[in-house]
């Protein structure tokens, strides 16, 4: 009968159309998926680049670790502070202890260089 083809030939086109749109909104969901990627690599997770300054300040030197005593330097990491809080002492004295200069001046403070000015 002819109701039962156009009943068919209905369906088909719907099928048709959700599929295309089906599609369509693939292709959207994509293009989003990939822009939210990007600003989320690029402006959410990016770890923030240091200033010169900064790196000038979280250096270390050599004289600060050769100035140090014997007993300092074959400690037992965090016994030492365990200890002190034990006893209620100060935390540490090395904070009033003078750094030993640097008897052949190679470490520089990096005022000079040009980049982190």
């Amino acid at each position: 009968p002819q109701w039962l083809v156009w009943l068919y030939v209905l369906s088909v086109c719907g099928a048709v159309s959700y599929q295309m749109l089906a599609v369509w909104l693939a292709n959207q969901a994509s293009i989003a998926a990939q822009a939210g990627g990007a600003r989320l690599l690029t402006q959410l997770v990016r770890l923030p680049v240091p200033s010169w300054e900064q790196m000038e300040a979280m250096r270390t030197y050599g004289r600060s670790f050769e100035g140090l005593g014997p007993t300092k330097l074959f400690r037992i990491p965090f016994l030492g502070s365990l200890i002190q809080a034990f006893r209620g002492k100060a935390a540490s004295k090395e904070a009033n202890e003078k750094v030993q200069q640097d008897p052949w001046n190679l470490e520089r403070s990096g005022q000079h260089i040009y980049e982190l000015k």
